[in-house]
């Protein structure tokens, strides 16, 4: 498994199935663009946007510093979710920018992409067991895969 894991899977089988909802939209946008309280729906996306950027920023580096020392993230943000890079944008990102176009039909993206990570994620989870054993299946069982929960927020201390 490479240090992208399944996310060119993900996003190419997103990109694929969000073609359909957006040339409905593009072709009939008086049934599904949403014309009433613009503000609100661009507010809601704000929220989603703040904390969704941050939770996708601050999974890259702890990523990438494991990745290349064969280590499991278990930390900061991989401590809220197991899997904070594809939360950020199946929860957070893709609904934002599906509130600020409007369109509701697009809203069925990321239940889809939800559908697709599920499907694609058994591999990497494999991967990882057979990667890091007894210590991935702990904290697969103590971290959530997909929705973020403070309930085991760990900070990276220098002591253990």
């Amino acid at each position: 498994m490479t240090i992208f894991g399944i996310g060119p899977r993900l996003v190419g089988l997103s990109l694929a199935y969000a073609i359909i909802p957006a040339a409905l939209t593009i072709t009939w946008p008086d049934y599904f663009i949403i014309t009433s309280a613009p503000a609100v729906l661009n507010f809601c996306g704000a929220v989603l946007l703040l904390f969704g950027v941050p939770l996708w920023l601050f999974s890259i580096l702890p990523l990438l510093q494991g990745f290349s020392e064969g280590k499991l993230c278990t930390t900061g943000v991989y401590s809220i979710v197991r899997n904070p890079m594809y939360s950020a944008f199946i929860i957070f990102i893709v609904p934002a920018v599906v509130l600020f176009l409007k369109a509701w039909l697009m809203l069925t993206v990321p239940m889809v992409m939800t559908l697709i990570f599920k499907k694609l994620i058994k591999a990497e989870e494999l991967y990882l067991e057979g990667q890091f054993g007894e210590a991935y299946l702990k904290y697969k069982s103590e971290v959530n895969l997909l929705i973020p929960s403070f309930k085991s927020f760990r900070l990276k201390v220098g002591f253990p």
